[in-house]
């Protein structure tokens, strides 16, 4: 154990114990900021704000890139690969040169086995035992080649005795129904063509083809009737319809015969104008109405409107009921002249003034100028009547009559006035409204190759003529079919008492549906009916077709029962379904 010495007396003298406290205190803060602010000798950090300026460093690691032995590992690894590489290609170049005979160089010694020219026996596996060939070097075959023969064999004759059946079988398909089958079905398709052929700028279209009604006789054929008869069937809910719409029934041959007659005016025809006299003319002289019905002319504001009265109707001074026809056309044509015989015959089954207002064509004057002159009308309608004088007091009830396009201008009417919580009509009747000026609707692709009026493409040139990039056509305020938009406190489908006709094989099929259910949720009485062997818009057909005139007088009923109520609707249709008998 060593020894060491005791310390004593090691403390350093001090002058002032408080001046050395001090000193110490002071040393001791001094080594402290230095541990705190001190920094490492090599900077390695980036991405951080140094002396006010963000620092863009970026680590360097030249150890890791200039990897001296990974560099050499890969060169030596590089060179063993070339190597096995050149003793591959060494190899496959010697197979290559030598012969493909295996039995060169070699003579047969007996039992597959063979000598070498050094005289080294050799087993040879290319050469069967039973060979009779000297030399010869067949490939080896399997062990139950045989049995695979065999069952080829069988296949082949299998097939043989099933072509031959199918070859003996008789056809289970009638020849002669599917060639009648065909020709009604090119007949409806080539005037579902006629009747839409799209109006070149100018000149007039080439004669068209049509099939007779009465004797289905072809006498012409248009140039679009191939590419429509090549259409393919879309949905197998549709698949069933041709085999009814084939039946040859007085229904059929009422449209068959408006499809004629819409036809032969459509060869007339080179330009818009030309389109809008003869759809004017069309109707004329089918109907006569009664020797009272008589027509005069309003001026309301700049508006115009046609207001068809009869000596069963009271004076207009004394008026209290007025029934608003909204004419359709598609936008682009239609007047008060184009349905003046419907106007007469609402007027002779209602008796109460009809009022047909004249509203301005696209595309001259595009949305929202047929609205504008519609809500013009209505306006006035609802304030003076029909009273040139203004003297006589405002009408209690309107009705609205619409059809086709009609239908959108009136709905967009009535959801206006909603808006402004202006009085409504006390009732509205909707024929084949078009609602959606996008043709988003189902119906659009499902009913497509039955509707004979109407074509999808068609009707999307249509609206955008008619909207002139005013607004979008899925925009509510051309699409009435559309949501209201958001913040409205009055529900836009809130509407009076509404009843709609629709074919049930037309495009706008699925505008019909929607919009009752819109209309159900908002707490609107309303309703539609689907009809079959009909057209679109038929109600203006009806001197021309039986069955438009039994649906029109129970759009009639439905407008009494709202309008002038004297009996129970529900009554009155009941009695107007019963006189079928007398339109079949």
């Amino acid at each position: 154990m060593a020894f060491v010495p005791s310390r004593k007396n090691t403390e350093i003298p001090k002058a002032s114990q408080e001046v050395y406290k001090r000193d110490a205190l002071a040393a001791q803060r001094r080594h402290r900021e230095a541990i705190a602010t001190m920094r490492a000798a090599i900077d390695n950090k980036w991405g951080r704000i140094q002396n006010g300026s963000w620092s863009n460093k970026r680590p360097t690691y030249p150890h890791i890139v200039a990897n001296l032995k990974r560099a050499q590992l890969d060169d030596e690894r590089a060179h063993d690969i070339e190597n096995e590489n050149f003793k591959l290609l060494e190899k496959l170049s010697k197979i290559l040169e030598r012969s493909q005979d295996p039995t060169q160089g070699t003579r047969e010694w007996g039992n597959a086995v063979r000598l070498t020219a050094t005289q080294v026996p050799v087993i040879d596996h290319c050469v069967p035992a039973n060979t009779t060939t000297f030399g010869a070097a067949i490939e080896a075959g399997s062990l139950n080649f045989g049995q695979r023969v065999l069952q080829q064999t069988e296949i082949v004759m299998e097939n043989h005795k099933l072509v031959k059946r199918i070859q003996q079988c008789k056809p289970t398909y009638d020849r002669r129904k599917q060639l009648q089958d065909a020709k009604e079905r090119e007949r409806w398709l080539i005037n579902r063509a006629i009747a839409n052929r799209p109006l070149d700028g100018g000149g007039r279209p080439p004669p068209p083809t049509l099939f007779s009604a009465a004797k289905g006789v072809a006498r012409a054929r248009p140039h679009s009737a191939a590419a429509t008869l090549e259409r393919p069937r879309l949905l197998a809910k549709v698949e069933r319809r041709p085999s009814e719409q084939a039946r040859r029934s007085s229904n059929d041959a009422s449209v068959l015969r408006v499809l004629d007659k819409l036809a032969s005016q459509r060869t007339k025809i080179g330009s818009l104008r030309e389109l809008r006299e003869q759809k004017e003319l069309l109707m004329e002289g089918e109907y006569e109405p009664p020797a009272d019905v008589r027509v005069t002319m309003l001026e309301a504001s700049g508006i115009v409107i046609n207001v068809t009265t009869s000596a069963r109707c009271a004076p207009p001074s004394k008026v209290d009921e007025i029934l608003v026809l909204v004419h359709g056309g598609l936008f682009m044509s239609g007047s008060p002249r184009t349905c003046q015989h419907l106007a007469s015959k609402l007027c002779d089954e209602l008796n109460v003034p009809v009022a047909t207002p004249v509203m301005r064509l696209a595309p001259e004057h595009p949305f929202p100028a047929a609205l504008e002159d519609l809500q013009a009308a209505y306006g006035y309608l609802a304030t003076y009547g029909i009273d040139p004088t203004r003297a006589a007091p405002p009408p209690s009830k309107l009705g609205v009559f619409a059809e086709s396009s009609g239908g959108n201008l009136a709905a967009l009417l009535i959801q206006a006035r909603l808006n402004a919580g202006e009085p409504l009509p006390c009732c509205i009747f909707m024929s084949s409204p078009w609602l959606d000026l996008s043709c988003s609707g189902g119906s659009f692709m499902i009913n497509e190759p039955y509707d004979l009026m109407m074509r999808k493409d068609r009707m999307l040139g249509i609206a955008k003529a008619y909207l002139a990039s005013a607004c979008d056509p899925s925009d509510p305020m051309c699409s009435p079919l559309r949501k209201p938009s958001e913040g409205t406190d009055t529900p836009l489908f809130a509407f009076p008492p509404t009843l709609i006709h629709v074919d049930k094989n037309e495009l706008l099929l699925d505008d019909a549906i929607t919009f009752c259910e819109l209309a159900k949720r908002a707490g609107t009485d309303a309703q539609y009916v689907e009809f079959d062997q009909v057209l679109h818009g038929w109600h203006t057909y009806f001197p021309m077709m039986p069955q438009a005139m039994l649906h029109l007088r129970e759009a009639v009923h439905f407008i009494r029962d709202h309008l002038t109520p004297s009996r129970p609707y529900l009554d009155a249709l009941a009695e107007v379904r019963g006189e079928d008998d007398e339109y079949e």
